[in-house]
């Protein structure tokens, strides 16, 4: 199936709902990508109604296979449909998203073909004071030392972030568990 736009989002000129896809397992964050199996109906006509090719990625609170409302997380992340190709076998798909912005889900306007939700986009902020000051520093000093290892482009791209997206994208990258990066997420 074809890529979908790399054009930038304006977070002022999205539709009041998109379809939602919840993920049992895995966690997506603002300025992370990567590869997601889709096999569940609810999940893939989400991924099939995508508007633009935009949609919300919703971490369930529990591994549920039809996940309710209620199941999921109430942020979410405002996520770009980059990729798609059809799994060899069966009707999954292989779908490479992209994460845009963190949301709060505010409705549920439809369950059914797949769940849709009215959302609010959600401000990247970072704290104003001296200790969110200092740790914003040590984390651009950590990536300035790891320069060698994440090479010269990264540690430019990164530290032209805000911190708090530079934390997301840093987090995106680690192996880390999920609970923790639903911590990061909420």
């Amino acid at each position: 199936m074809a890529e979908q736009s790399n054009t930038p989002t304006n977070l002022n000129d999205l539709p009041a709902a998109l379809p939602v896809m919840a993920l049992r397992r895995g966690v997506l964050l603002p300025g992370g990508a990567g590869p997601f199996v889709v096999g569940r109906p609810r999940s893939l006509s989400a991924v099939g109604h995508a508007r633009d090719g935009l949609l919300l990625i919703a971490a369930q609170r529990e591994p549920v296979s039809r996940p309710a409302p209620s199941d999921l997380l109430p942020t979410a992340i405002l996520a770009r449909i980059v990729d798609r190709k059809k799994m060899p076998q069966g009707n999954a798909e292989q779908v490479v998203l992209e994460g845009v912005a963190r949301v709060t889900l505010t409705g549920f306007p439809s369950t059914q073909p797949h769940l849709e939700a009215t959302f609010q986009a959600l401000e990247d902020a970072w704290p104003d004071n001296n200790e969110a000051d200092g740790m914003a520093q040590a984390l651009r000093e950590e990536v300035e030392a790891s320069a060698e290892v994440l090479g010269a482009e990264a540690v430019h791209g990164l530290l032209a972030m805000p911190p708090s997206r530079m934390v997301d994208v840093l987090a995106s990258g680690l192996k880390a568990g999920q609970d923790w990066l639903k911590d990061i997420l909420t």
